[in-house]
C-alpha cells in the first residue's frame, strides 16, 4: 500500500467516524458505506483494517461507553433502605442494627 492509498483511507475513516458521531442511533453497514461512497464489503475491510474493529463493533463500543458515562454522571446509587421495624431509624442507620432491638 502506498502513502497516497494510506492517506486516502485515513480520510475515508475520518469521514466515517464523523458520520457515526453525528448519527441518531447506529447506522447499518450499507447506510454507512453509501454515505462514504464505497461498497459495503470494501468499506468493512478498510474500516476494520484501520480502526481494528468492524464498524458495527465500533458503534457498540461508543454506545456502551456513552451509557456508562450517563450512569456515572447522572445517576447516583440509591442509599440502602432504612429498616421499617426500627424504632429509631437514625440510630439504626448509624449503627447498622438492621431493625433489631
Amino acid at each position: 500500500m502506498t502513502n497516497a492509498d494510506e492517506s486516502y483511507h485515513y480520510q475515508i475513516i475520518g469521514r466515517a467516524i464523523k458520520e457515526i458521531d453525528v448519527a441518531e442511533g447506529n447506522l447499518s453497514l450499507d447506510e454507512l458505506a453509501a454515505r462514504i461512497g464505497l461498497s459495503p464489503a470494501h468499506f468493512q475491510r478498510v474500516f476494520s483494517k484501520f480502526v481494528g474493529v468492524s464498524p458495527k463493533r465500533y458503534q457498540q463500543f461508543l454506545t456502551l461507553s456513552h451509557a456508562k458515562t450517563l450512569l456515572r454522571e447522572r445517576f447516583r446509587p440509591l442509599p440502602p433502605p432504612i429498616p421499617s421495624a426500627c424504632p429509631v431509624r437514625a440510630v439504626c442507620m448509624t449503627f447498622s442494627c438492621g431493625g433489631r432491638r
